[in-house]
C-alpha cells in the first residue's frame, strides 16, 4: 500500500509503472499453512473486471475454502493494510490482559476509523466489515502468533517510550503502514484516534499507557461517531447470505 512517502495501494503502483491494466487482489482471513492443511477457510477477490475475479475465484475455489468476489478493489486494498496495522492494537490490547469488552471497543472502533478512512478514498462502506477488513481483523486478533499482534503484545510489556524496530516484512510493512495513514489522515482532517496513538507509539513519541489513559478520555467523545459512521453501512440492508449464490460478494 505504500509507495515512498505516499499512500498507493498496489494497484495504483502496477498502473503507473507497467503496461497492465487488468489488475485484482485477494484478501482475506486465510493464511498458507491452512489452505495446505486443507482447512475450511475464506477469502475475497477484488477487481473491478469480472473476468478477473472469476478466473481467480475458478482456479482457487473447492470445498475447503470460499471465494467471494467484489468490484472495490480500492477498498479491499486499503481494508487489507489497514487490517494489519489495527493488529497491533489489538495485540497491545491482549497484552496489557484487557477483557473482552475493552477488545470489543478497540475492535469496534478501528473499524469505524477504517471505514472512515477507505470511504474518504472512494471505497464502498461494506467492504470494510468484509472478511479483508473486519473478518481478517477479528482473525488477527483470535491468533496470538500473528506477527502484528505480538508486535502489539510487546509494545504492551514495555512501561517507556520506544521506538519500534520490526523484525520481519508484516511488521515492517505494517508499522510503514500506520505512519503514512495517520499523516494523510491529519492532512485529510479524518478522526483516526486509535491510529494517530498507534503512530505515536510505534515512533517513540508517546508510551503506550499514556495512549490508553487518552483513548479512554476520547471514548467518551467518540460513541456518537462510531455509531453514526456504522448506521451509514445500512447494516439491516445487507444480504444474510452473499447475493446471486456462492462467490458473490
Amino acid at each position: 500500500m505504500l509507495d515512498e512517502d505516499h499512500l498507493r495501494t498496489h494497484a495504483e503502483i502496477i498502473r503507473r509503472q507497467t503496461c497492465v491494466k487488468k489488475t485484482g487482489f485477494l484478501a482475506g482471513p486465510m493464511t498458507a499453512a491452512e489452505a495446505d492443511a486443507g482447512e475450511r477457510a475464506t477469502c475475497v477477490v477484488a477487481s473491478p473486471f469480472p473476468e478477473v475475479a472469476s478466473a481467480v475465484r475458478d482456479g482457487l475455489a473447492d470445498s475447503s475454502l470460499h471465494v467471494f468476489r467484489s468490484g472495490d478493489l480500492v477498498g479491499h486494498e486499503i481494508a487489507a493494510a489497514l487490517a494489519a496495522a489495527y493488529a497491533i492494537a489489538m495485540g497491545i490490547t491482549a497484552g496489557l490482559d484487557f477483557g473482552p469488552g475493552y477488545r470489543g471497543l478497540t475492535l469496534t472502533r478501528a473499524v469505524a476509523e477504517m471505514t472512515r478512512f477507505g470511504t474518504a478514498r472512494g471505497a464502498r462502506a461494506s467492504s470494510f466489515i468484509g472478511v479483508a477488513g473486519l473478518g481478517a481483523l477479528y482473525a488477527a486478533m483470535a491468533d496470538e502468533t500473528h506477527a502484528c499482534v505480538r508486535l502489539g503484545i510487546e509494545l504492551a510489556a514495555s512501561t517507556r517510550k520506544k521506538k519500534v524496530t520490526p523484525g520481519d516484512d508484516l511488521t515492517r510493512e505494517a508499522v510503514e503502514i500506520v505512519r503514512a495513514a495517520a499523516s494523510h489522515a491529519k492532512q485529510n482532517a479524518l478522526s483516526v484516534p486509535v491510529l494517530e496513538a498507534l503512530d505515536r507509539i510505534c515512533s517513540g513519541r508517546s508510551a503506550v499507557k499514556t495512549e490508553i489513559e487518552r483513548l479512554n478520555v476520547q471514548a467518551v467523545h467518540a460513541e456518537d461517531r462510531v455509531t453514526d459512521d456504522l448506521d451509514r453501512l445500512h447494516l439491516s440492508r445487507l444480504p444474510l447470505a452473499p447475493r446471486g449464490g456462492p462467490g458473490k460478494d
